[in-house]
């Protein structure tokens, strides 16, 4: 009986060991199916690339940059205008994107967001989806989950524990408050922020603006290169091209120029832009006080959207 006891002593790590590897398998395994049966059908880089793989119609305007231009550029479908704007990108996902397309489709002018704040670290910081691997596609069928698990995806991952708590808590459904236009690409919010603001919004213009510091280094950064490329690539196919950096309230513009080196990088796109003959409109301040087309500091809500979206085409010459 002794050396019973004493051969299951022996063994009991590896039991344990055993069903902790059967309980990772079968977490891995359930979380594949979260990400694929519940999560991507609502992500709206997802929604995107499913929009990229189907384009059938042609293309007049199309728009490039980060969550300001993905909220803030809402085309009308007689527009024929596409945002291809997503959430947080770097330029360099950015110029991927453009490469991308203009090997598979065409349109006659390009739309470009450039912001001092594509040159912060947070956007060099992280693992980012190689746009190389998901953008090759005009099948529809999102190629990269084909051949990949959605694992595999590095901010699906990188959010996994998010999206499980999210899924839990919310009764075994997952919320997007957001909406996607699957016709333009527009993502919109439709809500105003309070002025003056609420506790809520002053811890989200503290962060923000702490986000959108600049490092010493920044013009440094390999970004500059890849953006003149980019632009004179554009201008080869003799594509009309147009810079923005878009409306924001007083509330981020007073405190961002504040933080080292900001002014000095509105001046060096500007400086870019013209070195490179191409139009670039700074235009944080044509909204001023108007807090009513705003979601939060620096983001248009629908309304603000609808109404610099015409002011935009107009502006870059591009108005159909």
């Amino acid at each position: 009986m002794t050396h019973l006891i004493q051969s299951q002593k022996r063994h009991h790590p590896f039991i344990i060991l055993i069903m902790a590897c059967l309980i990772f398998i079968a977490f891995l395994g359930a979380s594949e199916v979260l990400l694929r049966q519940v999560v991507i059908p609502q992500d709206n880089f997802y929604k995107q690339l499913s929009l990229y793989e189907t384009l059938d119609q042609d293309i007049n305007i199309v728009a490039f940059g980060d969550s300001r231009m993905s909220q803030g550029f809402a085309p009308s479908e007689s527009d024929h205008a596409l945002n291809l704007a997503m959430a947080g990108e770097s330029f360099e996902q950015m110029a991927d994107k453009i490469d991308a397309f203009f090997t598979q489709y065409h349109a006659d002018n390009v739309i470009i967001q450039l912001e001092h704040h594509m040159f912060s670290n947070y956007r060099f910081d992280g693992q980012r989806r190689d746009y190389k691997d998901f953008f090759i596609s005009r099948s529809g069928d999102h190629s990269f989950l084909k051949t990949h698990l959605a694992l595999q995806d590095p901010v699906l991952r990188g959010k996994l524990l998010k999206y499980w708590k999210s899924f839990i808590s919310n009764g075994f459904k997952l919320i997007n408050n957001s909406q996607y236009n699957d016709k333009t690409g527009h993502v919109y919010i439709d809500y105003e922020m309070l002025f003056p603001p609420d506790d809520e919004q002053k811890f989200h213009i503290k962060n923000r603006i702490k986000e959108h510091r600049l490092p010493e280094n920044y013009k440094e950064r390999s970004t500059w290169a890849r953006i003149r490329s980019t632009i004179s690539a554009l201008k080869d196919r003799g594509l009309g091209v147009c810079l923005v950096s878009y409306p924001v309230t007083p509330l981020y513009s007073e405190q961002i120029i504040k933080q080292d080196f900001v002014l000095d990088a509105k001046d060096e796109i500007a400086a870019l832009a013209l070195d490179l003959d191409v139009p670039y409109f700074m235009d944080w301040h044509i909204y001023d006080e108007r807090y009513e087309l705003f979601r939060n500091h620096d983001h248009l809500n629908k309304d603000g959207a609808a109404l610099y979206t015409r002011y935009l085409l107009s502006e870059c010459g591009f108005k159909s």
